[in-house]
This record gives structure tokens, sequence and C-alpha cells, in this order.
């Protein structure tokens, strides 16, 4: 598990919770269906090298950040990503249909915050990151 020593981010600058348009799997009975993740991928999770996003070190990333415009071609997380039991994958990764594209979010000290989908997508995945060491003085 992730111990509150583990975030050398620190928890008042990393997000662990955000909510999602995905409803068809928002059964709160169910947490094995009810999750998203900040990047769709299936390896090892990104990493930032002089400002670029890899996923495992060699592939680039094309990040999306919040209200990820969803099609049935283009998932946000394609089938069988991070050994989901969701055959078909998801539409949807974090965001909201709000009034002014804002997603809630939920930071590791338990504060609240809203965050607006005009986000730069590095900066989004760099607060969703628990350990890289990235400036998020962006979003104070």
């Amino acid at each position: 598990g992730i111990t509150a020593g583990s975030v050398s981010d620190g928890q008042s600058k990393s997000v662990f919770v955000a909510e999602s348009k995905e409803h068809g799997y928002a059964a709160w009975i169910d947490g094995t269906a009810t999750w998203v993740v900040a990047y769709p991928g299936s390896a090892a999770a990104p990493i930032n090298t002089n400002g670029t996003w890899y996923s495992a070190g060699t592939t680039p990333v094309t990040l999306s950040g919040l209200n990820y415009a969803a099609t049935t071609a283009a998932r946000y997380l394609p089938p069988a990503s991070f050994n989901s039991r969701i055959a078909v994958g998801k539409a949807w990764g974090p965001g909201s249909d709000h009034q002014g594209g804002i997603t809630m979010h939920v930071f590791g000290d338990t504060h609240v915050s809203q965050i607006t989908g005009d986000i730069d997508p590095g900066v989004y995945l760099s607060i969703c990151s628990r350990n890289g060491q990235e400036s998020t003085s962006q979003i104070e």
C-alpha cells in the first residue's frame, strides 16, 4: 500500500480522488469498477523528463487532462487497461458536467478543490503524481 510518507510531493499538492463522467461504471457497491486514473496507460506510470511525459521511459504519452472528449473509438482507458475487469474499457477519465468545466478533486490532506478543464495537461499530470517532485505552483 501507499503510506503518507511515500507521498514525497506533499499530500496537500497530490490529487488522490477525482470526479468522473463515467456513469456506466459508477455503482458505489462495486469498488473494482468505480475508479479512474489521471492518465491512460497499461504499463509503468509515465515519468517526466525535462518537461516531456513518457510511458515506461520510451513512448511519448498523449496528455488529455480533464474532460477528455471520449468516443467509442477513442476510449480513455482501452480494454484490458490496468487489469480492469471491464472488458470494453472506459470512455471517461477525470471530468464532470459542472458549469464552467470544473471537476472536483480531493487531495491527500483531505482538502477539496475545483480544477477547470483548461488546466495545462502537464500541470494536471504533475499534481496527480505522488512523488515526481514537479513544481505545482501554477495551481496554488
